[in-house]
């Protein structure tokens, strides 16, 4: 029973309403091989088939996407919660089945009276 109020409860979380962005945000310290940049510049990192694709935040904007990158990564880490918790119910209704069911052995022929 404690699994169920535990998947219950991750379920939950998981489908109130929020505000994301599915990245990552990065501080960069892009520039030349010979120069770097003094400050650092913020970034939302997303991997898109195989490439990671950097996109500039505006410094103005930062504070908004923080929130709703970290939004994100919340739901994700639910979401992962919540697969291995359903796996591993899964996993124990599958034992229970094969615990209960019995194999089948056809009893012998009768003969039939004519």
């Amino acid at each position: 029973m404690e699994l169920r109020k535990q998947r219950d409860k991750l379920e939950e979380k998981l489908l109130k309403r929020r505000d994301m962005i599915r990245a990552s945000l990065v501080k960069r310290f892009l520039g030349t091989t010979e120069k770097k940049r003094e400050r650092a510049y913020w970034y939302l990192s997303r991997a898109i088939a195989g490439k990671t694709i950097l996109k500039y935040v505006r410094f103005g904007d930062l504070g908004k996407v923080s929130k709703k990158t970290k939004a994100w990564k919340e739901f994700s880490s639910t979401l992962a919660q919540w697969v291995k918790v359903t796996r591993y119910l899964e996993k124990l209704l599958r034992q229970l089945g094969e615990m209960q069911s019995e194999k089948y052995e056809p009893e012998e022929e009768r003969k039939v009276r004519r």
